[in-house]
């Protein structure tokens, strides 16, 4: 009798031990890259590019496609948090740094009109998650991850390049109140320029599913697939470099234009929720104010992805 009840508090305290040495605070360090997930409609801001990839290369052969894809998709490095509160749940909170990939955000190739707006984000993002494991005292522990993705920080960079030779330019450069210019021939214009955009506050989803192999009682590595469920919404856009060379032949020299002789109009895009005759938009029966912000419809960016992480786990 004594020694079942012996045994079974032996057998009490072991499981006791057990369950505790499952407890407890650990660290990881990631890196892994994300692809594209789900082809999201594309298309560029900028009316003299389009939402579309639209190639005409002579006057016989017309093909035009909706620019789709998403900004998801690059280089990940991350460095998590987490807490164990017993051998099958805990919580993390996770930072991830993206470093994307570029995409075409649209495109015209043609043989008097050559366009095309590409893109890449860089940012910075909060991924508070829940925890479900198999138990870390298992040497090939599986898991599963979910929770919200906040981002935090992060910039969308804009490369535009513009080569035109139906004056089309030229009629948005001369006659900028209007709100669809007729293009103006004889006229040929190259612009080349670079943006920055920036979201407002946006909340996604994360889920991963992975596994963890114990080296030691502290030591483990781990690699896992996640997917990363995001759509920013636009906030504005700088222009924070422009060039701009407009010639004609009857003309005694070239127009330029530089950053500095553009407007504030001009160099900046707020993005609105309504536009309306009192907007500072070319729809103002007024005109536009140049010294305020240009104003646009907002609109939403997919930022999807499923993506491969490997790193390195410390238990404390």
């Amino acid at each position: 009798m004594h020694r079942k009840l012996l045994l079974t508090l032996v057998c009490i305290g072991l499981s006791y031990v057990s369950l505790n040495a499952q407890k407890g605070l650990y660290l990881q360090v990631r890196a892994g890259h994300a692809f594209q997930m789900t082809n999201d409609e594309l298309g560029s801001p900028r009316a003299e590019i389009g939402q579309t990839n639209l190639m005409v290369p002579d006057t016989s052969t017309i093909s035009e496609m909706q620019a789709v894809g998403t900004l998801g998709g690059g280089t990940n490095f991350g460095l998590t948090v987490g807490y164990m509160f017993g051998e099958h749940i805990g919580v993390e909170l996770g930072v991830n740094y993206t470093i994307g990939t570029e995409v075409t955000m649209a495109e015209i190739q043609g043989a008097t009109y050559n366009a095309y707006h590409r893109a890449k984000s860089v940012n910075l993002k909060l991924m508070p998650a829940i925890v479900l494991s198999a138990g870390p005292g298992h040497k090939v522990n599986p898991y599963a991850r979910m929770g919200i993705v906040i981002p935090v920080t992060g910039v969308l960079k804009s490369d535009i390049l513009i080569n035109d030779d139906e004056g089309r330019l030229a009629g948005l450069l001369l006659t900028p109140d209007e709100p669809n210019p007729a293009p103006i021939q004889g006229f040929t214009s190259d612009i080349s320029a670079k943006a920055e955009s920036f979201g407002a506050f946006s909340l996604g989803g994360h889920a991963a599913f992975g596994i963890n192999l114990g080296l030691n009682d502290n030591l483990g590595i781990f690699g896992e697939v996640e997917m990363i469920m995001l759509a920013v919404q636009a906030k504005k856009t700088i222009f924070t470099e422009f060039s701009n060379l407009t010639d004609a032949s009857f003309i005694s020299e070239p127009l330029t234009q530089s950053l500095e002789d553009l407007t504030l109009f001009d160099i900046e895009t707020q993005y609105v929720k309504e536009i309306t005759q009192n907007s500072n938009h070319a729809y103002n029966p007024n005109g536009t104010n140049p010294d305020q912000p240009g104003e646009e419809l907002r609109f939403k960016t997919n930022y999807n992805s499923v993506g491969i992480n490997i790193g390195v786990r410390y238990k404390f």
